[in-house]
């Protein structure tokens, strides 16, 4: 699945144009509850994520499972969208981090080293609630691609040398928020999202990636 990100990149842009013509006649028109603000915009946000422990398995070991967990990590995003009023649509680069914790088979359970890591591009759509007030919550979902490394990963116990590898994968998030509006064109939003990918595989090994993403981002419109 190696340089299919271009190919997404320019999917999630092509979902975007038709948004362009539909904003302008609203803007003629202006529809009753839609906010007074609609067109193209850029949003970064930080935050953290909790990744959900994850079920490894080997096929040079069948029938054993093991669970290794990992620490609280950073997330950072980086978004171009299109804001249709009570809805908006972008393409979004999301870039996670943590360090990786244990490995628990069970009966024993082993300190790791290295880390886990994920780059990821997303076609994202959102739906906002009208409230009456400068304060808006959200609901959205997304699908794309992400990349996950595991880099320098180790038992120390064992001796071994660290191993790293990649992997390029579907990948899913759902979620929501509240949006504060700061002015006509500055947006704060607050939002926790789920995400998700297909399972991984490195070499022998397969495993989980998921995490709980909880951010907050500055949307600017022009």
């Amino acid at each position: 699945m190696r340089n299919t990100k271009p190919v997404l990149l320019a999917a999630c842009l092509a979902a975007l144009v038709p948004a362009a013509p539909a904003a302008a006649a609203s803007s003629v028109q202006p529809a009753t509850g839609q906010p007074p603000g609609t067109g193209p915009y850029v949003a970064a946000g930080v935050g953290f994520i909790t990744v959900r422990d994850s079920e490894i398995t080997d096929s040079t070991v069948p029938g054993v499972t093991a669970v290794m967990s990992a620490d609280r990590g950073l997330a950072l995003d980086l978004a171009l969208g299109y804001d249709l009023g009570r809805t908006r649509v972008e393409a979004e680069l999301g870039y996670q981090k943590s360090d990786l914790d244990t490995l628990d088979f069970g009966i024993a359970s082993f300190a790791l080293s290295g880390d886990v890591s994920s780059l990821s591009l997303m076609c994202n759509g959102y739906y906002e609630f009208d409230t009456g007030g400068p304060a808006s919550p959200f609901l959205t979902a997304g699908v794309g691609l992400t990349k996950v490394d595991v880099g320098d990963f180790s038992v120390p116990a064992t001796g071994l040398p660290p191993v790293s590898d990649d992997d390029t994968v579907a990948a899913y998030q759902f979620g929501g928020g509240v949006a504060f509006q700061v002015n006509e064109r500055m947006t704060l939003d607050l939002a926790y999202r789920y995400f998700a990918t297909a399972d991984l595989n490195f070499a022998t090994t397969q495993a989980e990636y998921k995490v709980h993403r909880f951010t907050a981002g500055l949307r600017l419109a022009f």
